[in-house]
């Protein structure tokens, strides 16, 4: 058995980091993930002491970026065995798999941007790589046409790339952040598909894995 603690979208705000190690010192976690915008336009610093604070808990940390997440921090976090972007790892009988960046659509900063083509790519070579895996999907943006993908302005902030991937290869769940006010679940093909809700929010989520098979909880920790 192991269980899982996700979180998105802290943006700087490392009061919401403490009450995460407050949380994950009860829970006990093996792993914690974060799914992106730890930082706000790339603040490696604040990554760094995120990182940190976190390190805290004894769990295995891991990171993909946002869009507001630079390369410098995913480089910091692959020089501490920690990044999960553009790759696979597995755990027990799961295997997770992470693709982080956002698409550039009017947003003033991007640190790390996801195309179209370039997440294709990735996610077909990842999935290939593992078939016949449990898989959990892991992204900071969303898999598109859903509610979950579009701001509150109606735009629409998923990805083609996850949509297809998740349709053809049927992974256990797919977990993301990214678009802060359309938090929430919807099936996409029979596939449940997360939206976790900003951290600065208190929002996370719980994923228990017992032999390949998973239970997990919305959690808003403040």
């Amino acid at each position: 058995m192991a269980k899982l603690l996700v979180f998105a979208d802290s943006h700087s705000n490392l009061a919401s980091i403490k009450a995460l190690r407050d949380f994950a010192l009860k829970e006990k976690p093996e792993i914690i993930i974060s799914l992106g915008d730890l930082t706000n336009e790339g603040l490696k610093d604040i990554a760094v002491e995120a990182f940190d604070i976190l390190s805290e808990c004894k769990a295995r940390l891991f990171f993909i970026p946002g869009n507001q997440d630079t390369k410098e921090i995913t480089e910091f976090f692959e020089s501490r065995q920690a990044s999960l972007q553009k790759k696979s790892i597995d755990l027990n009988e799961i295997t997770l798999i992470g693709l982080g960046g956002g698409k550039p659509v009017n947003v003033i900063y991007h640190g790390t941007n996801l195309g179209e083509l370039e997440a294709k790519k990735v996610l077909k070579e990842l999935f290939e790589e593992n078939k016949g895996k449990k898989i959990i999907l892991f992204s900071h943006a969303p898999p598109s046409g859903l509610k979950l993908s579009r701001s509150f302005k109606g735009i629409e902030l998923g990805v083609n790339a996850l949509s297809k991937a998740i349709i053809d290869f049927k992974p256990l769940l797919s977990v993301s952040g990214h678009v802060h006010e359309s938090k929430g679940v919807e099936e996409l093909n029979g596939i449940e598909c997360i939206n976790i809700g900003p951290l600065r929010d208190g929002y996370c989520l719980l994923i228990i894995e017992k032999e390949g098979k998973l239970k997990w909880q919305r959690k808003k920790i403040f």
